[in-house]
């Protein structure tokens, strides 16, 4: 399993340039169909449906579907781990300013009730842990 996040740097002074709704690559950029409620830019190897234009999710349809359960895999067990490393990083790294690393935070109420919530308690787990943040 695989995932990579990353955020735009250029232009740090502009709060503007701070990414509102996430991109989702596979790879390749993925169609704004595919975008995610997360702050960030997010590649990784999911599983995409028939169309290569969505992310394969569990459905009533779907439910024994493995490239559905490696997505969610991806999104609950790795990608969390790789986000708290982005959010440090900017941190200490990039010395960005606290209003930019808030940001990159997810907005809770945006991603409730979608298949990124299971990034939440982990994520949040890690980065309560951290020092630095």
């Amino acid at each position: 399993p695989w995932v990579g996040t990353a955020i735009e740097t250029g232009g740090l002074q502009n709060q503007s340039n701070i990414t509102k709704e996430g991109r989702v690559f596979c790879f390749l950029p993925m169609p704004k169909e595919a975008s995610s409620p997360l702050p960030i830019y997010v590649n990784g190897t999911f599983g995409l449906n028939d169309d290569r234009r969505t992310l394969k999710w569990q459905s009533s349809e779907r439910q024994n579907d493995v490239a559905a359960e490696w997505n969610k895999l991806l999104v609950t067990d790795v990608l969390p781990p790789c986000y708290a490393l982005l959010i440090r990083y900017a941190t200490d790294e990039l010395c960005m300013p606290h209003t930019h690393i808030y940001n990159m935070w997810p907005d809770v109420n945006a991603v409730k009730g979608t298949e990124w919530e299971p990034l939440l308690t982990s994520l949040f787990n890690i980065l309560k842990t951290n020092d630095s943040i």
